[in-house]
């Protein structure tokens, strides 16, 4: 048991062996003898550069960034990238910013920014924190960016500048990198010390944003809590006194593939100062904790749980880990309220993953060390709204959808911590040892036994059963497995290249104007195309790879490029259009179109003639293939209407796919969709499509949509500053207005019929609905009418009692099959297959019963045939259990023996009557065919007195011979 404490305690806490920390300083603000709430300091950062013509983005969503494991917001790093390399789109509104200042979310779990193990075990490390910032896009440089960060910090949050110390880059020799003493003299020039501007390397001053990308010289601005000595040496030593506040990035440089660098055509500037340790700093802590950030959450906890008051201890001074749960709790507490809010949720894969393995720890630290109702965390959701909600107003208009995810995920853990313990069970009772090599643990967590169970429950489970766990193999075999997956590429390669987009560039080559996309018309015969498709286009770029080519020739895979086209390119959930393009002497067959930049690229293959730039070409798009995926797009718009209208608005939208043979809808769903719900789900889109509303698209600015109440936009979607607003129905009383780029047919009558085929689940809380629309739809609805008819035939059936056990079984199996083979409506399966199983066992016991009545007339029949004859004795094929059953009110004269045998196994059924000693049988039967076989004999007597023998015996080979065996004994029997 010992050991297993260890373990847990080295794994679970890593105890931090520092110094001991006095986190306690509400009576010792020396930094600016005021104290400062959180909200005050965002503001006066927001205002002060506001103030300074930076124009305010809020931070409204959370992007996943598959290479770092990090989320960053919509203002971060990742989407201000095209700003930085000159690739903007000037379409976009975007490509007005020049300052802009705001406060990012930022989460960190995984990857290179990972910092959730050292969450708990100091007092500055977070999963979820705000990152304050100003950016300058080609507009000011270090001079401005330097003096309005001076301005911030010492006249308006009143820090002390002999507290402050500040880095510089010290330049790379081997990179051909100078120091960068315009950064220094700077410093210098606003009165700083030359002994408190401090050069660093590449690790401490030269900020990348990953292995590729923008970057850049650093310059960091530190604190000295103490401020009374020279602190210069503990800069960047990972020292408790001396912290860094503020990094400001001087974006001058591309990192290539290679590694090397290449000047931006632009410089900028991004900053980053974490909200939670400069208002520690300003309210004279060492601990981020000691604010209003995180002191609600400890009082809630504290309440719920009846725990001590925070203390704020860490390391080896927490002997009972109750500060660090403490910690562990507040922060993932906002981590998961602000991830939910964003449109994440709980799931089994990626960042989901991570998110709902965040929550499962919530939930053991609650049940472990506080001995709380893991319900706790929902309750915590309010404590962040109160705190995070007026700076982003999404946690608040969403906290009942972050409850019920957040409750949903407790109750899956419960449930998951019963199942692993049944699988630890099962796994103690094969392995029979007190000790579990890595393997078996890996074995354990891949499910072997039933469920995988994630290595804390086995942490739990090993010192419940009093079992030691090899942990290092563990972790050797889990570093094996990342290694094998870090070989699979995390993102695939774009359409076209970066050198590709800066080569059409540099040849002018404007955006492709794709509005003909939307020129068609209708009538009764169909849609008409002929408007764009008589469309006369120049071609302007071919690619061939990833290089801009001169020429393509016949049989050639390229991609081509058209000043303005009627193609769509994928988007929005809706795949490309497929098609030709035509030119003189040439067709150009279209496989796939899609957007880079502005640019519409369609790929295919030149299937005759050749093609230049220059080269004019007419665009043929297939019709039918078109029209497909505008009934189908309309579809999903009237489908996601028909959810908010029979679930409630807190349906959101997690993703669609629009093809021409189908349609699916991913939607955020917390409560149980009802096979009935489904039904009513699918008659309201019906209805809609019967009503033969009218479907308009709208230009808009995206201010003016975001505006309105009744315009329903996709969680995480980028908007360009003018939309396109998809309403279909009255202007006064809409049934849908959704922003969307899509092709969509004009009237809901065109979508002809609509048919919800499949309902499943992608990921916790989050489901997904299949449809298909047109003939495809009416058809799914004939074969739902005679599958329904089918089974209420198979049920009246059942109920008259007046079929054979054949024909009952064959209207199964026709059923089987169309469940199996065929298009239907979603509830018409459900319901056809809660029909098979519930009649199976009726089915099952007539087929039984009527077995027993052939069983009987078969005995029946021997005895009569044989009325001269002692006894009888007959093979042929039985069940055992089945024939004693045939016989429980059989009444015998004499003596019958039944034989069947198996190819190594055979069965003796006796009957006799009941003046016939069933002991003496048995004893018989046991000496003439025991020795070398296997007996198992069983006896009973059924209604009219009649002994039932039944004899099993194990064997190859034993027909004859048993059948003689038994002839022997009953021939004794009868003289």
């Amino acid at each position: 048991m010992g050991i297993i404490v260890m373990l847990r305690l080295n794994l679970r806490m890593r105890l931090c062996l520092a110094p001991k920390l006095h986190t306690q300083l509400q009576c010792c603000r020396t930094a600016t003898c005021r104290a400062w709430s959180s909200a005050e300091v965002r503001s006066a950062f927001l205002r002060h550069f506001q103030d300074q013509d930076h124009l305010f983005v809020p931070s409204s969503s959370v992007i996943p960034n598959k290479v770092q494991g990090t989320y960053f917001t919509n203002a971060g790093m990742n989407q201000f990238k095209p700003l930085f390399l000159g690739t903007v789109d000037p379409r976009s509104e975007m490509a007005s910013y020049k300052r802009v200042v705001n406060s990012q979310k930022c989460i960190r779990v995984g990857g290179k920014h990972n910092d959730l193990e050292e969450v708990g075990q100091d007092l500055t490390h977070h999963t979820f924190f705000e990152m304050l910032g100003n950016w300058s896009f080609g507009d000011y440089f270090k001079e401005q960016a330097c003096k309005m960060a001076f301005e911030l910090l010492t006249s308006v949050y009143g820090l002390p500048a002999e507290r402050l110390y500040f880095t510089y880059f010290g330049g790379n020799t081997a990179l051909n990198l100078q120091p960068d003493d315009e950064c220094r003299e700077i410093w210098r020039s606003l009165g700083i010390p030359a002994e408190r501007v401090l050069p660093f390397g590449m690790r401490d001053n030269f900020w990348d944003m990953g292995d590729t990308g923008p970057c850049g010289p650093c310059t960091e601005i530190h604190y000295d809590h103490a401020g009374v000595r020279d602190g210069a040496g503990l800069v960047n030593a990972d020292h408790p006194e001396v912290v860094e506040i503020w990094n400001l990035v001087f974006m001058q440089y591309q990192r290539q593939e290679n590694g090397t660098l290449s000047k931006l055509p632009q410089h900028h500037v991004d900053t980053g100062m974490g909200l939670e340790r400069i208002l520690a700093v300003l309210n004279g802590s060492r601990s981020n904790y000691d604010t209003d950030l995180f002191q609600p959450l400890f009082a809630a906890i504290q309440k719920a749980s009846g725990a001590r008051a925070y203390g704020g201890k860490v390391g080896q001074e927490d002997t009972t880990g109750t500060d660090t749960a403490y910690r562990v709790l507040a922060d993932h507490a906002r981590m998961y309220t602000v991830a939910i809010a964003d449109g994440l949720m709980p799931s089994r894969n990626g960042l989901g993953h991570k998110l709902r393995q965040l929550i499962y720890r919530c939930v053991r630290y609650s049940h472990n060390t506080f001995k709380a109702d893991p319900h706790l965390l929902c309750d915590l959701v309010d404590c962040v709204s109160a705190s995070l909600g007026e700076a982003f107003p999404e946690i608040s208009k969403r906290k009942d959808v972050i409850k019920s995810a957040v409750a949903m995920t407790v109750e899956g853990y419960l449930q998951l911590q019963k199942e692993a313990r049944q699988a630890f069970v099962k796994m103690l009772k094969q392995c029979d040892s007190k000790h579990l090599s890595g393997e078996v643990m890996w074995q354990l967590s891949e499910g072997k036994y039933g469920c995988s169970v994630p290595v804390d429950l086995m942490l739990d489970l090993a010192e419940e059963h009093g079992v030691s766990l090899d942990l290092q193999e563990f972790e050797q075999r889990l570093q094996h497995v990342k290694e094998q997956q870090s070989h699979v590429p995390l993102i695939e390669e774009g359409v076209i290249s970066q050198r590709c987009y800066e080569s059409l560039q540099k040849q002018g080559v404007t955006a492709t104007d794709d509005s003909f996309k939307y020129q068609y018309s209708s009538s009764e015969s169909g849609y008409d195309f002929s408007e764009c498709q008589d469309l006369a286009c120049r071609v302007v770029g071919l690619i061939k790879g990833q290089e801009v080519t001169a020429a393509a020739r016949e049989g050639s895979k390229v991609a081509v490029i058209l000043d303005r086209t009627c193609f769509y390119a994928e988007g929005g959930g809706q795949v490309a259009d497929r098609g030709r393009l035509v030119c003189q002497g040439g067709q150009f067959a279209v496989e796939d179109v899609q957007e880079y930049n502005g640019y519409v690229i369609h790929l295919g293959t030149l299937v005759s003639g050749s093609l230049v730039p220059g080269d004019i070409i007419h665009p043929v798009v297939s019709q039918e293939e078109r029209v497909a995926c505008m009934r189908n797009h309309t579809a999903t718009h009237l489908l996601q209407a028909a959810l908010r209208q029979h679930l409630g608005a807190s349906v959101m939208q997690q993703g669609s796919n629009v093809r021409s043979d189908r349609l699916s809808f991913d939607f955020l769903c917390l409560e149980k969709l009802t096979k009935e719900t489904v039904k009513e789900i699918e008659s309201s889109v019906r209805q809609f499509v019967r009503q033969g509303h009218e479907v308009c698209r709208r230009q808009m600015s995206l201010q003016e949509a975001l505006n309105s109440k009744e315009i329903v936009t996709v969680p995480n979607e980028e908007y360009p500053p003018e939309v396109t607003l998809v309403q279909i129905g009255d202007l006064e009383d809409a049934v849908s207005g959704e922003l969307c780029g899509g092709t969509h047919v004009l009237n809901t009558g065109d979508i002809e019929d609509f048919c919800i085929t499949r309902v499943s689940s992608v990921s916790q809380g989050v489901r997904r609905v299949f449809g298909v629309t047109g003939h495809t739809a009416a058809g799914a609805h004939e074969n739902g009418t005679w599958l329904m008819e089918l089974c209420q035939e198979f049920s009246d059936l059942v109920a008259s009692q007046s079929c054979s056990a054949a024909e009952l079984t064959e209207k199964s199996q026709r059923i089987k099959q169309m469940l199996d083979t065929e298009l239907l409506p979603h509830y018409v399966r459900d319901h056809g297959s809660s029909v098979v199983e519930t009649l199976a066992q009726y089915v099952a016991a007539t087929a039984n019963r009527e077995r027993q009545a052939q069983m009987r007339r078969t005995v029946e029949d021997l005895l009569r045939c044989s009325s001269h004859a002692p006894f009888v004795v007959h093979s042929t094929k039985f069940d055992g259990k089945q024939m004693i059953k045939a016989l429980s009110s059989l009444e015998a004269g004499k003596p019958v023996a039944l034989v069947s045998c198996e190819k190594k196994s055979a069965v003796v059924v006796m009957v006799l009557p009941k003046e016939q000693p069933a002991d003496k049988i048995q004893t018989m039967l046991t000496e003439a065919i025991g020795g070398s076989h296997q007996l198992k004999v069983k006896s009973t007597v059924n209604d009219y007195g009649t002994k039932l023998v039944q004899v099993t015996v194990k064997g190859t080979d034993l027909s004859d011979w048993l059948e003689h065996k038994v002839t022997d004994v009953m021939t004794s029997l009868s003289r």
